[in-house]
């Protein structure tokens, strides 16, 4: 059973044969902002009342495709939100997203394949595994049930709406009842319980966009 949501997330990009374009500025932003509350979520790191961001006391044994955000964590300035972004998007992007697909690769979530483009230029493609896919999207699809929402599942729709992700990856009826579904946080516990993570993660959405467009830019 997958039981991370940066995982859970990129193998739904594979799936929607976004493979080529999974680390592009949207995706990045999805991975970032996933990374970052799973480090929060299993306690890695936590934020005080100023919004700084710490290490937790204690000794983890964080997945290999996080060491890359510990490290952006560690080089960050100010240890804000809008600081460590900038780091994870402008300096290790490129090694995260890699960290994630030899995961993917390793626990055979995906298969690769390569082929030469009309170029002759040899590229290597991305296949998701079905199973592992339905799994994610049942994730989802828990929202539009009467089950109860977990914090997780509740981030992944959310991020999955706000970088693109969800049209590709859900048929338009599903897409219509996660969106409605997103209108409004459910009077459940948990939910309540991370309020403040749920909203970290709408402001760390908005900021990585600006921050990819803004390199764009510059």
């Amino acid at each position: 059973m997958i039981r991370s949501n940066v995982i859970r997330y990129a193998l739904l990009a594979v799936s929607a044969n976004k493979n080529t374009t999974l680390f592009q500025q949207d995706y990045q932003v999805g991975l970032a902002v996933l990374g970052l509350y799973e480090l929060e979520e299993r306690k890695f790191i936590f934020w005080d009342e100023t919004s700084i961001c710490h290490f937790s006391n204690g000794a983890h044994e964080e997945p290999p495709y996080q060491l890359p955000l510990y490290e952006a964590i560690k080089r960050s300035r100010s240890k804000t939100l809008d600081s460590i972004l900038f780091t994870v998007l402008t300096q290790h992007m490129k090694e995260y997203a890699g960290q994630v697909e030899i995961y993917l690769k390793d626990n055979r979530l995906v298969s690769e394949t390569k082929k030469k483009n009309l170029f002759g230029i040899e590229c290597k493609e991305l296949k998701a595994k079905q199973e592992s896919v339905d799994e994610c999207k049942a994730q989802v699809l828990t929202l539009c049930s009467d089950h109860v929402v977990t914090p997780a599942q509740w981030v992944l729709a959310e991020v999955l709406l706000k970088t693109g992700l969800l049209d590709d990856c859900f048929d338009e009826q599903e897409v219509n009842a996660i969106r409605e579904k997103l209108q409004e946080r459910p009077n459940v516990a948990e939910l309540h319980a991370c309020e403040k993570a749920l909203d970290t993660v709408n402001k760390a959405c908005s900021i990585g966009m600006a921050i990819l467009a803004t390199a764009m830019l510059s």
